[in-house]
């Protein structure tokens, strides 16, 4: 049998973060439009279309937002269960991309892992796992979160390792998002 998910109520849905959302996808739509219309034009590669970067841009766009109504629809323990998994598959990716051969190098970093039609920077995934292993940890050491040995070295330990292998790569952008990430769903 298919898994059904509940109807969610329209007053479960945060209104201003969908208009904000959908203004910042629209923005983001017109800067690329702007930026790449003039270099697309003259590159050979793009068959000298000035909208070829901008299709590639919608249909991104088109995929991402069907892939976040799917994701909206997954019940929230079930993303409290899936935390710890797609955290340690998220630090697994980020060891994988130090690994030559594994790891694609581009200007003296290694952050990227090809995976034949697509690139993948694991340090993106390990944002979105870092929240979701962050709050899964404060919910379920809840009890201990006043305790600096029992609550909140235990977290730091974990983000040191993330933060090291972060730190490899070289990418310290993704390093200060992850851990301004962890320190503010502990606080």
């Amino acid at each position: 049998m298919f898994y059904k998910p509940a109807r969610r109520p329209l007053a479960e849905v945060d209104q201003s973060l969908v208009w904000a959302s959908l203004l910042l996808l629209a923005f983001g739509f017109v800067m690329v439009y702007s930026a790449s219309l003039a270099t697309a034009e003259v590159d050979k590669s793009t068959g000298f279309r000035g909208g070829y970067f901008v299709i590639c841009h919608g249909i991104y766009l088109l995929i991402a937002v069907a892939a976040g109504f799917a994701i909206f629809r997954l019940p929230m323990r079930v993303w409290q269960q899936l935390a710890p998994d797609l955290f340690v598959a998220s630090v697994l990716a980020l060891v994988a991309v130090l690994i030559p051969g594994l790891g694609r190098e581009v200007n003296g970093s290694r952050r990227w892992v090809s995976l034949g039609f697509i690139t993948v920077q694991p340090s993106e995934l390990m944002k979105l796992a870092c929240v979701l292993y962050a709050a899964d940890y404060t919910v379920r050491k809840a009890a201990f979160m006043a305790s600096f040995k029992k609550g909140f070295l235990p977290m730091l330990t974990v983000m040191l390792v993330v933060g090291g292998l972060l730190l490899r790569e070289p990418d310290f952008g993704a390093l200060v998002v992850i851990a301004a990430i962890a320190m503010a769903i502990l606080f």
